[in-house]
């Protein structure tokens, strides 16, 4: 990656539906069910307006989406072409991971016939693991198709070849790795000085790739509401494995489309899954507006998204969770999230200088930035797109 990422690729509770792993040893991070339903999520019902969120930098003006616009019909459910390619899953059948709603596993292509351009190397197979999971993950697939065509969203997510109707289960190009698994087995393996050294030329491209990413599934009319460094895949570089070449995001079984409306012709309907009885989140990178009360928990929204993915950086400045001060309590835990300052949180704990003293090798305010969109109260964070620009002009002066 080095100066730029290309535009390309659990407390144990089970409440947060699994990530999407490409291989076993992807650690876990702490979560709980967020309280808020998937029933709750009608498009219909959503008045959340996304405003111009930074898209200059990619020449885009994203769409006002409100209520008072006519719903959208959502789109059919792009299917795999088995006809064309298929896939041989492992001899042991062992999955690379496990949740409430899929069983993961590396796959193999097999064509068939004339195998589609887009062929990857191998697939990673989201196969459903409940009687319930399978309108989960249509659901999941329906977002995924809305994204993969859109050409300024595609880019962001990970690449998506279809809901095999044979099982229900999601086809997607695997990736090496999660953010999560690169901090924890690269990143965090290193000497002080060298972590230091790799995260100052691997922060400002990464932090940029995922504004820009988020940027353009907000304008696309999607809330992820579930991003954390084990959603997000990446390609560690294979000439200095410390950098990455690509980083998409990936598990959208929490995500919604605002202002979509089912088919109302009969076929489509009928291939149209009711809504999901349970929407996963995961506690250290919840909004703390979400978290307030476990009854009427407000829908999740652009800003939601955006408080999670700073909580996402900070986690990659710092090493781990901001809220690991709080110790191995998890009532504690969670108060302090519902205190919403995890930027404060930093600086305590046995940790909190070492992880202070990360934070300012950046060599630039990264903690006046940090605390700019982690506000407690949405109406006081920064716009997406003035945060963008604030990192980069902080890495040209820093430069």
């Amino acid at each position: 990656m080095g100066s730029e990422i290309p535009r390309s690729t659990r407390d144990t509770d089970a409440d947060t539906p699994p990530s999407t792993p490409t291989k076993p040893s992807h650690s876990k991070s702490s979560s709980a069910s967020s309280g808020y339903s998937h029933s709750s999520l009608r498009r219909e019902d959503s008045n959340v307006s996304i405003t111009r969120l930074g898209l200059e930098s990619l020449g885009l003006v994203p769409p006002v989406i409100s209520s008072e616009q006519p719903a959208a019909p959502l789109p059919l459910i792009k299917e795999f072409p088995f006809h064309l390619v298929d896939y041989t899953l492992p001899a042991d059948k062992k999955p690379l991971g496990s949740g409430l709603w899929s069983d993961v596993y590396l796959a193999t292509p097999t064509p068939v016939a004339q195998a589609p351009s887009t062929t990857p190397s191998a697939y990673a197979i989201k196969h459903p693991a409940s009687k319930a999971a399978p309108t989960i993950l249509r659901t999941e697939a329906r977002i995924l198709t809305h994204l993969s065509r859109s050409s300024t969203a595609a880019p962001y997510i990970v690449p998506f070849h279809g809901l095999d109707p044979r099982t229900s289960a999601l086809v997607l190009t695997a990736y090496p790795t999660t953010l999560e698994s690169h901090i924890t087995t690269t990143l965090n393996a290193l000497s002080e000085p060298a972590r230091a050294a790799a995260l100052a030329s691997l922060f400002p491209s990464l932090a940029l790739s995922l504004l820009d990413g988020l940027a353009a599934l907000h304008a696309a009319g999607c809330v992820h509401a579930d991003i954390k460094p084990g959603n997000i895949l990446v390609t560690p570089r294979p000439s200095s494995p410390n950098l990455l070449d690509s980083v998409v995001y990936a598990d959208f079984s929490s995500s919604l489309l605002l202002n979509q409306q089912e088919p109302q012709d009969s076929s489509a309907a009928a291939a149209a899954p009711p809504q999901p009885p349970l929407g996963g989140g995961t506690w250290d990178f919840l909004d703390p507006v979400l978290v307030r009360s476990t009854r009427d928990a407000p829908t999740p929204g652009p800003a939601a998204d955006v408080w999670a993915l700073g909580v996402t950086l900070l986690w990659v400045v710092i090493g781990g969770s901001p809220f690991e001060c709080a110790g191995g309590n998890v009532w504690r835990r969670r108060e302090f999230v519902k205190m919403g300052d995890p930027v404060a949180c930093v600086g305590y704990g046995d940790e909190g200088g070492r992880n202070l003293g990360r934070v300012r090798g950046l060599g630039w305010d990264a903690l006046g930035w940090f605390g700019r969109a982690l506000k407690k109260e949405e109406g006081g964070r920064v716009g997406l797109g003035e945060w963008r620009e604030e990192v980069v002009k902080a890495m040209k002066d820093r430069d």
